[in-house]
């Protein structure tokens, strides 16, 4: 056998070996940032469930995307990572969360680099975030607020579950489900609080009807 091609193969074997060490070496930055990027969009989500409140962190988050955006182009392999899209899944369920805490419109995935898929999967987690909201309401006795955040559950809900897909294009249906459960388990509350509130008005004027018919003492 002729052993001549073998005299190229060192050659190309380093060229190889530069390019999957500089594709390994974007894919360490990749990973990177995305932590980065969830850790600063968990930041986010906390604080707007706190206060309302999170545009310094947004704003990171968005800086964060921008850079990783830029550290992925030419690698769409990297970008569509399992990584790189829970990362985008939180930023979508911080912008979200933002939009609907503060009255502005959502924005379309686009407006901060968020793919489809994971803008779709953050809203799904968005609703998680909601009924955190409904609980800490009720717990404070503010019926109201949780009915609310009860309300804009239900219409996040009725929007993911006009999607219906095979999950190698967008894996929804876990979330669909995890969410009908947890506007069920919110409704349940909110029903709850609510009754206990009408029945302690009625005793508080059914009280206070005995208490003018009351004899008075001598």
């Amino acid at each position: 056998m002729d052993r001549r091609p073998l005299a190229g193969l060192g050659p190309l074997a380093r060229r190889l070996d530069a390019e999957l060490a500089s594709k390994d070496a974007v894919r360490e930055r990749t990973i990177a940032l995305s932590r980065e990027l969830v850790r600063t969009c968990s930041e986010a989500i906390r604080a707007l469930r706190e206060s309302g409140r999170a545009a310094k962190a947004l704003g990171r988050a968005d800086r964060l995307s921008a850079e990783l955006r830029k550290v992925t182009d030419g690698h769409p392999e990297l970008h569509s990572s399992g990584t790189v899209q829970n990362a985008l899944q939180e930023l979508a369920e911080a912008h979200i969360l933002e939009s609907l805490l503060s009255g502005r419109a959502i924005a379309a995935p686009s407006a901060y680099g968020c793919t489809p898929a994971a803008f779709l999967l953050g809203m799904g987690d968005a609703i998680g975030e909601l009924r955190r909201i409904s609980q800490d309401a009720l717990r404070r006795g503010d019926i109201r607020e949780a009915g609310d955040a009860l309300h804009v559950m239900e219409g996040l809900f009725a929007t993911l579950s006009a999607f219906d897909y095979p999950d190698a294009i967008v894996p929804l249906r876990h979330k669909q489900d995890v969410a009908r459960g947890l506007i069920e388990k919110t409704r349940g509350e909110v029903a709850v609080a609510a009754r206990g509130r009408d029945l302690e008005r009625k005793i508080a004027a059914l009280e206070k009807v005995l208490a003018r018919h009351a004899p008075r003492g001598r």
